[in-house]
């Protein structure tokens, strides 16, 4: 990295927080700046960035929301978004820790993965919940059997986010696997000793439907509920993301994949779309783009799954934003997890957020909140 380069993301550092940014979200967004400003990955000219830079948007979203003078403002922008971190003030400690939240939700499991070992950060296994109890210690014999009895398992980093460092471990035909890649009982026992930070889970197996649009990996949904200005529990928005082809493991809202918004009033699939890897937009959609499968109609149990995230959300009732991420099953629904700043990206390039009554009365208040100090 060039001195220059270290000494801007310094100085807009420091400028960010100056305005009250919170160090977590100034240390992130100064990238994407920097990125915008001396990189150019969209290819736009210095005033096209310097346009959306003024009005609080990263550049990359003139083509995502296609921003103009006449509809910015129908927009939430990303440094408001980011200036509002954290929503859930000191209790987001609750969502950012996934062992945490396991436990907090004890009285809702059945909506939860099993959990069955933590990896904590310096290699110690420690047995969870729904650890089997026939095995009575936690070894490399007793995970070794473990998987190959459940024939795949989860093992996801206990405070990340976006998908980062997700693996499917899988027994199939003699071997095991991480990711599709195939290993001896030996060199899978060493990967699983190579591992810190982890939660080792059970791997919820999507819904028949869905499964047929991408099989490689679950689809999740994203409720997103807010503790309304008038204390009323809503859900503000919801999008659905499935996966593209056999590369995907894991389906993260961050990366590329098919998307599209859910009606939070009926549970209705709409504008369906994708970004291809020449960065250009397929809209308006009705199938997937690699398997064909139709991609329309209504979510499946969203009047049940809208009715348990809503309870949840009132028993945490601290935290005042919520985005579940759920998967649809052949008998019912999983949480795998919950976010505490979720990202708005997917639903506002199909529907700017502050025309939306609800979206807007939400962020105005935490807004104003947060100005007010």
């Amino acid at each position: 990295m060039g001195i220059a380069r270290k000494v801007l993301q310094r100085l807009l550092y420091k400028k960010l927080c100056s305005k009250g940014m919170h160090p977590y979200m100034a240390g992130d967004i100064r990238e994407d700046y920097l990125k915008e400003l001396l990189d150019n990955p969209e290819r736009l000219s210095l005033k096209q960035r310097v346009w959306a830079w003024k009005r609080g948007f990263l550049a990359q979203k003139l083509n995502n929301y296609k921003l103009n003078e006449s509809n910015y403002r129908d927009y939430l922008s990303d440094y408001d978004y980011y200036m509002l971190y954290p929503l859930n003030n000191r209790f987001v400690t609750w969502i950012d820790d996934k062992l945490t939240l396991r436990y907090m939700l004890d009285r809702f499991s059945a909506y939860l993965p099993d959990y069955y070992l933590e990896i904590d950060m310096d290699g110690r296994r420690n047995r969870l919940p729904d650890f089997p109890q026939k095995y009575p210690r936690v070894d490399d014999a007793s995970l070794v059997a473990l998987i190959t009895e459940k024939g795949v398992l989860a093992a996801k980093q206990n405070q990340g986010s976006g998908g980062d460092g997700f693996y499917r471990l899988e027994y199939r035909g003699g071997s095991f696997f991480a990711n599709g890649k195939s290993m001896t009982e030996q060199e899978f026992t060493r990967f699983l000793r190579s591992l810190r930070g982890y939660l080792i889970t059970e791997f919820i197996v999507q819904c028949d439907a869905y499964m047929k649009a991408c099989p490689s990996a679950a689809h999740t949904l994203r409720v997103q509920t807010a503790r309304m200005p008038d204390d009323s529990l809503n859900v503000l928005f919801s999008f659905l993301r499935w996966g593209m082809d056999d590369r995907d493991f894991h389906v993260a809202h961050s990366t590329a994949g098919v998307n599209a918004a859910v009606d939070v009033e009926n549970g209705e699939i709409h504008s369906v779309y994708y970004l291809d890897k020449q960065n250009r937009y397929h809209e308006n959609l009705t199938r997937h783009p690699v398997t064909d499968v139709e991609l329309t109609g209504k979510v499946p149990r969203w009047d049940e799954i809208v009715k348990t995230c809503l309870q949840i959300h009132g028993y945490l009732s601290e935290l005042s934003y919520i985005g579940f991420d759920v998967v649809i099953t052949n008998d019912g629904f999983k949480i795998l997890e919950i976010n505490s700043h979720s990202g708005i990206r997917t639903y506002q390039h199909v529907y700017p957020m502050l025309k939306e009554k609800r979206c807007k009365a939400f962020f105005a208040q935490k807004l104003k909140e947060k100005k007010e100090g």
